[in-house]
């Protein structure tokens, strides 16, 4: 199914998957799609959040990412810094596995970092 929501693992050991996982089979990858359209702030328009400390048993398995934005970092520029338009993850290892990423843009900013997945600082 198609599933309009954001995603923020908030520092848990869980696994958010499809049933690619349990039979291996591909086709649930683009059947099951998360998509960041509906997203509560503006500035916060990634689909999924791995940023309180996640490391590999917080993991993403087997789904498809779309219609993310990117979420407002502190400028490392002048003007506007947007980052992780469909995965934001910053100080986190989380794995992330058999996903497809696509249909998630930045734009409109001084500076974009990761229309697809940002990624920096990992801890593992």
């Amino acid at each position: 199914g198609t599933y309009p929501e954001q995603i923020n693992f908030r520092g848990k050991a869980i696994t958010v998957a499809s049933h690619f996982i349990l039979d291996g089979d591909t086709s649930h990858i683009a059947a099951t799609s998360i998509t960041g359209s509906t997203a509560a702030h503006p500035d916060s328009g990634s689909v999924v959040y791995f940023i309180s400390g996640e490391d590999t048993t917080s993991i993403l398995s087997g789904l498809s990412v779309s219609g993310g934005s990117g979420t407002v970092i502190p400028p490392v520029f002048t003007g506007d810094d947007r980052a992780g338009g469909g995965i934001y993850c910053f100080n986190s290892g989380a794995k992330i596995t058999h996903c497809r990423i696509s249909g998630n843009q930045i734009s409109g900013v001084g500076h974009a970092s990761g229309g697809g997945i940002f990624a920096s600082a990992f801890t593992d």
